[in-house]
Formats: structure tokens, C-alpha cells, sequence
């Protein structure tokens, strides 16, 4: 909501792959999420704040849409080619979910009705289901919105192994992270960024040729995965 004028596809797919944010995009947390993001977009549109409205409406409907298609397609969708206006009007059935979201924010009517219906759909879903993380998904989004969350880790246990990241954009940029062979890539990563003074969702990571999606692995650790003492890990971006 920094820039709720820059609410896309693009940048809603960039924030919610984010490590820190991606399990609110799967099961349960992505119906109570999205859920959230509707009644809030009313609020807003009761108090006449449009372009807010219409990025909370937009991003309930894509993370509604992660139900049905994992985030990790959703990056694909995302290339180098990516138009928003072919993928919504000649591509809508790739994310009907997020589309339909989309064209209720030609107007203010439309959006209305739109966002009444989810509304009164969720409330039934929560009748049933009592879910009661709500709250627990705005102060979350709050907080990395604005780049103030503050990720605590476990102390990791295993044996120490050394990884070697290194910036595919200058071969001389090395750096040698000491860790235990139990530490999550996602651990990893955060300190590698803040260690940097950089945005993780900035950046992302290949090993062996192949690009480590965080959603998928981020919560393994390098044995998991394969990895050896003093293997190198590529960072782009």
C-alpha cells in the first residue's frame, strides 16, 4: 500500500514469493488472506480511497488464484515476455481468479458488488471453518510492506560446511558463508541479503544449473538438497 498505484500482477507475484510472506499463498492461509484483503479493500472503498481499494482487491484475488496455481507456475507466467494486458484479456482462463478480480475494477460499481460477494463468501467460509488468523495476516503484511519485519532464527545444529555465493554479474564478488549442514536455505539467504544491505526479494539463487525456487525449498537445508562443503551457490539480480 506504499504505492497502490504499481499494484500489478508482476509486483504482487515478487511480493508474495518472498520467503517471508509465501505461506500465506497455499491451503487455509491463502483463503483467510485473501479474505482479509477484500474486507480491508471495502474499508477503503467506503472511505472513498479508490486506487487502495483496488490494490487490496487485487491482491486478494491473486493470492485466491495461488490456490489453484502454485506460485512457482506463476513465476513462469512472469518472463521476460510478460504483458499483463495480453495475459488478463487473451489469456484470462491462465488466472480466472485473479482476472475476474481484475475487470470488477473497471468501476466503482462493479468493484462493489465484487467485493460484497467475496465478502459474504468468505464470511460463510469462516462461519464453518472459525478461522482465526486475520489479524495475525495484516500485522504480517504490514510489517514486510515496509520492509520492518525482523526474522528470528533458531540456533541451527549439524556439521559446519562452507558455501560460496557468488554474483553472477562480477565472478570477484565471492562470499563464504560458515553454516551447520541443518541450517534452512531460507536462514541462509536472509543473512546473505542483510549481510549485503539488499532486498532479498531482489535476488535470486541457482545451484548446479538450477534456479532455487524459495517456495519449494526454502525450508530445506543444503543436506537436503544435496549440497557439499565448499559448493557454490550463483546469485542473481
Amino acid at each position: 500500500l506504499c504505492s497502490p498505484n504499481s499494484a500489478t500482477f508482476r509486483t504482487l507475484y515478487e511480493f508474495w514469493s518472498s520467503p517471508s510472506v509465501v505461506e500465506y499463498t497455499r491451503g487455509k492461509a491463502a483463503v483467510s488472506a485473501s479474505g482479509a484483503s477484500w474486507f480491508i479493500a471495502l474499508g477503503y472503498l467506503k472511505l472513498g480511497k479508490l486506487q487502495e481499494a483496488r490494490a487490496m482487491t487485487l491482491n486478494g484475488s491473486f493470492i485466491l488464484q495461488c490456490i489453484d496455481t502454485p506460485i512457482e507456475q506463476l513465476v513462469e507466467l512472469c518472463g521476460k515476455d510478460f504483458n499483463p494486458t495480453v495475459m488478463a484479456y487473451e489469456h484470462g482462463n491462465m488466472v480466472p481468479r485473479f482476472c475476474q478480480g481484475l475487470h470488477s475494477c473497471l468501476n466503482t460499481q462493479t468493484m462493489k458488488a465484487y467485493l460484497q460477494g467475496k465478502h459474504q463468501m468468505m464470511e460463510d467460509t469462516y462461519a464453518k471453518t472459525k478461522a482465526r488468523n486475520i489479524m495475525d495476516y495484516v500485522n504480517r503484511i504490514g510489517d514486510d510492506w515496509g520492509d520492518k519485519s525482523k526474522r528470528r532464527h533458531k540456533k541451527p545444529a549439524g556439521k559446519q560446511i562452507q558455501l560460496i555465493l557468488v554474483d553472477d554479474t562480477n565472478n570477484d564478488d565471492r562470499r563464504v558463508l560458515n553454516i551447520t549442514s541443518s541450517t534452512t536455505l531460507k536462514t541462509l539467504f536472509n543473512d546473505y541479503a542483510e549481510k549485503r544491505g539488499v532486498s532479498l526479494r531482489s535476488m535470486r539463487f541457482s545451484h548446479g544449473g538450477k534456479t532455487l525456487f524459495l517456495s519449494s525449498v526454502g525450508k530445506k537445508t543444503p543436506e537436503e538438497i544435496n549440497m557439499q562443503d565448499q559448493d557454490v551457490i550463483t546469485v542473481h539480480g
